[in-house]
């Protein structure tokens, strides 16, 4: 759970799961395709924009002082001017220069504390490797794995994951594959055996065992509070 206030911005990448508890509050929700944004960009800016949305990297929540969060509300204003009121055949290039010019504030803002964010030597390597886990985890658990068809050595790449985000590469499996856990448990009907099949376990109980330890509650519990 996070706490909001004016000033408060939320990183959501794709695949996560968010809901908000009914409030007051209001503010502005901007959805938009990985294509839209990096149509024009280079590569090394287009990975620094989704850094922003990667929850390995940072929390997905920023809080803004008040001069900054103006003139990022100020530059969403114009975001829906001209996607409501002018529409013509510049908008989209329009829309998309101002969501460009809202992450470059909010990379500047998010670097200050990040190391991560500045850390360019690694980086790469790190991205490489989690798109790798992302794309694999149902079946392989094991660093070694990923290690081989990154060409190092596991130890490398426990040097690269403790340099970006200070955990060890078996750290940063399990937390992969511990959300893809979570969200079945929230968003299908598949019991624990189902979904330990799905996800690599051998047996159900070896599901049950990584979950509690990693989060203090059994399947059945987690589902009962969160879906």
């Amino acid at each position: 759970d996070y706490q909001y206030e004016r000033g408060s911005v939320f990183a959501i990448g794709p695949d996560n799961i968010h809901k908000f508890h009914p409030s007051n509050a209001r503010g502005h929700l901007l959805v938009f395709t990985e294509d839209f944004i990096i149509q024009y960009l280079s590569k090394k800016n287009a990975n620094r924009i989704f850094q922003l949305f990667n929850e390995q990297l940072t929390s997905p929540k920023l809080q803004i002082e008040d001069h900054a969060f103006g003139e990022i509300e100020a530059n969403v204003d114009r975001i829906k001017k001209e996607y409501l009121s002018i529409k013509d055949d510049f908008s989209s290039e329009v829309i998309r220069s101002l969501l460009q010019i809202i992450f470059t504030q909010l990379i500047r803002i998010k670097s200050a504390d990040n190391h991560a964010f500045n850390q360019t030597k690694y980086l790469t390597q790190f991205l490489a490797f989690q798109k790798l886990v992302e794309e694999h985890s149902e079946k392989h658990h094991k660093v070694a794995f990923y290690a081989e068809l990154l060409c190092i050595t596991p130890r490398t790449l426990n040097n690269i994951t403790h340099q970006i985000v200070d955990k060890s590469a078996k750290e940063v499996v399990n937390n992969i594959l511990l959300t893809k856990v979570k969200r079945m448990l929230i968003n299908t009907e598949d019991n624990a055996t189902q979904i330990a099949y799905k996800l690599g376990f051998f047996e159900a109980s070896h599901l049950f065992k990584f979950f509690k330890k990693h989060t203090g509650y059994s399947t059945k519990k987690f589902r009962e509070l969160f879906k």
